[in-house]
C-alpha cells in the first residue's frame, strides 16, 4: 500500500517494526521520486506530519524521513498540514540551523539580531 489516502494507513505503516518502516519508506520514495502530485488528504499529511515529527529523532534512518518530506513539499497545496511545528524544528536541527541561529520559534521571539542580544 504506497498510496496513503486514510490516517488508518499512516497508522498501520507505523505500527510496525523498524525493518518493514524503512523498506516501506524506501519503497515510497522510489515510486514517487518523479512525481509533484501525491492526491492525500490534509488530515492525512498531518497524521504523516506527526509521525515524523516524533519518530525523526529516534530512527536509525532520518535520510528517509527527511527524502519524504521533500518529495511531499513538491505539492503546495496542503503542506501547511504536513509541516506541523515540531517537524519544521526537527528538520532544521538537521540542517544545523537550531532556534538559537535566529531562526523564530517561542524561544527566540524576543531576540534582536541587529544587537545580538535579547
Amino acid at each position: 500500500m504506497l498510496k496513503l489516502t486514510l490516517t488508518s494507513h499512516v497508522n498501520e505503516i507505523f505500527s510496525n517494526d523498524s525493518v518493514f518502516l524503512k523498506n516501506w519508506l524506501t519503497e515510497w520514495i522510489h515510486a514517487n521520486i518523479q512525481n509533484s502530485s501525491f492526491g492525500m488528504p490534509d488530515d492525512v499529511k498531518a497524521a504523516l506530519g506527526e509521525k515524523f515529527a516524533s519518530s525523526l529523532e529516534n530512527t536509525e534512518f532520518p535520510e528517509l524521513f527527511l527524502s519524504v518530506v521533500r518529495i511531499l513539499a513538491r505539492e503546495k497545496a496542503g503542506i501547511e498540514s504536513l509541516l506541523n511545528n515540531d517537524l519544521c524544528e526537527k528538520i532544521l536541527n538537521f540542517a544545523g540551523l537550531p532556534p538559537k541561529n535566529g531562526v523564530v520559534n517561542d524561544e527566540t521571539r524576543n531576540y534582536d539580531n541587529r544587537n545580538d542580544k535579547f
